[in-house]
C-alpha cells in the first residue's frame, strides 16, 4: 500500500513531494501571485493508493517581505523520520517569518479525522483552489522524481486562502512594564514574608530567651542597691542646687551693686560739672561786672573810657574790644595824638572816646 505526502494544486490535484514509506527529505521555493501579499498558508494532505487525499495539517506564514508577485521566496522543506514522524517548515527568505509542523502519521487515522471540527469539502472551498486567487505559486522543485505532467503543473497556482488568518494582537509595551512591575513587587513582598516566618528566626528567640531572663533578674539587685543611695543623691542635689542659687543671687547682687555704683559715679559727675559749669559762669559774671564797674570808673567826663596798656596790646585790638571793629583804630590814635599807631608803650595810659 504506496502512501505519498504533498500539497494539492489549483485544479484539485494532488501534488506529490515525498513517500511515506522512504525515509527521506525534500525542499519546494514558493512564491506569492498577488502584490503587497502578507501572509500565505500551506495545506499538507497524505494519498493512499490514487485514494481521496486526507489533511494533515496547515502551514500559516505571516508578515512575509511585500513586493510585487512573484518576488518573495518562500522555501517548504518536508521530512519524515523512522517513526513516522512527519516534519514541515516554511520559511521566507526575505523577512525571516517562519512556520513549522510536526505530526505523526501512525496516530492519524480515520477515528482522529473524524473528531476534528472541520470536513474537507469545507477546507478546499475556503482555502480557495481556485486558479484565479492563489496565495502563491511554486517557484521551483528540487530534482524531484515525478511524472512530467505534474512538473508541468508545479507552475500553476496552489492554495489560494481567501480568509486571511487574523493578526494577533500584540500586548502593548506599557502593559508589559506594568506586569512586570507586580510581579517583581509581589516576588519581594513573598520574601519579606518568608524570612519572618524562618525557623531559625524562633529558635533565635528561643535561645535569647535566658539572656532576658538574667537581665530581668539582674536589675532588680540594682533596685535594692540603688534605695539606699537616693537619699545621699536627692542631699548631693539639694547641695547642688543650694550652691547654684547662692550663686546666682550673689552674681545678682554684685550685678546690682556695680549699677548703683556707676550711677551714683555718673550722678556726682553731673553735679560736679554742673558746680563747675555754675561756678565758671559766676566767675565770668563777677569779671564782667567788675570790668564794667572798672569802664565806668575810668570814664572821664568827655565819655572817654581811660585804660592801661598791657604788653602784647595793639590799637587794632582795642578798637574791636570797645567800637566791635579794628578799623577804628585811628579814631584812637588821634585822640591821644599817637603819631605811629604801631608803637605804644606798656604801661602807659591812653583813652578811648567814646563811638
Amino acid at each position: 500500500m504506496a502512501s505519498k505526502i504533498g500539497i494539492k494544486l489549483a485544479d484539485g490535484t494532488f501534488f506529490p513531494i515525498l513517500d511515506e514509506d522512504a525515509l527521506s527529505e525534500q525542499s519546494l521555493e514558493l512564491t506569492t501571485v498577488r502584490d503587497d501579499q502578507e501572509s500565505v498558508q500551506i495545506n499538507l494532505f497524505k494519498q493512499v493508493d490514487g485514494a481521496e487525499p486526507e489533511y494533515i495539517g496547515s502551514l500559516i506564514v505571516e508578515d512575509i517581505s511585500t513586493g510585487r508577485a512573484g518576488d518573495p521566496t518562500i522555501n517548504l522543506k518536508i521530512k519524515l523520520d523512522e517513526e513516522k514522524n512527519l516534519s514541515a517548515e516554511a520559511v521566507d527568505e526575505g523577512s525571516g517569518s517562519h512556520q513549522s509542523l510536526r505530526v505523526s502519521l501512525k496516530n492519524l487515522d480515520e477515528a482522529s479525522l473524524e473528531g476534528m471540527d472541520f470536513d474537507f469539502a469545507s477546507l478546499d472551498s475556503s482555502s480557495g483552489f481556485t486558479s484565479g486567487d492563489d496565495d502563491y505559486f511554486i517557484k521551483e522543485s528540487d530534482d524531484l522524481s515525478f511524472d512530467e505532467s505534474l512538473e508541468s503543473q508545479a507552475d500553476s497556482q496552489l492554495y489560494d486562502n481567501e480568509e486571511k488568518p487574523e493578526k494577533k494582537k500584540k500586548m502593548p509595551l506599557w502593559l508589559i512594564i506594568i506586569i512586570i512591575i507586580l510581579c517583581i513587587t509581589a516576588l519581594v513582598f513573598a520574601i519579606l514574608l518568608l524570612t519572618k516566618k524562618m525557623p531559625f528566626a524562633d529558635k533565635d528567640k528561643i535561645a535569647s530567651a535566658p539572656e532576658k531572663v538574667e537581665q530581668v533578674q539582674e536589675p532588680k539587685k540594682d533596685v535594692n542597691a540603688t534605695t539606699s543611695n537616693v537619699p545621699k543623691e536627692n542631699a548631693a542635689e539639694k547641695a547642688a542646687a543650694e550652691a547654684k542659687r547662692k550663686a546666682e543671687e550673689e552674681a545678682k547682687q554684685k550685678a546690682e551693686a556695680k549699677k548703683k555704683a556707676e550711677e551714683e559715679a555718673k550722678q556726682k559727675a553731673e553735679a560736679e560739672a554742673k558746680k563747675k559749669a555754675e561756678e565758671e559762669a559766676k566767675q565770668k559774671a563777677e569779671a564782667k561786672k567788675k570790668a564794667e564797674t572798672q569802664q565806668k570808673s575810668n570814664t572821664n567826663s568827655n565819655g572817654a573810657v581811660r585804660y592801661k596798656i598791657k604788653w602784647g596790646d595793639t590799637l587794632w585790638d582795642l578798637s574791636e574790644t570797645y567800637y566791635k571793629t579794628p578799623w577804628l583804630y585811628k579814631k584812637i590814635a588821634d585822640y591821644n595824638k599817637i603819631k605811629n599807631p604801631n608803637l605804644i608803650i606798656a604801661g602807659t595810659y591812653i583813652d578811648i572816646p567814646p563811638k
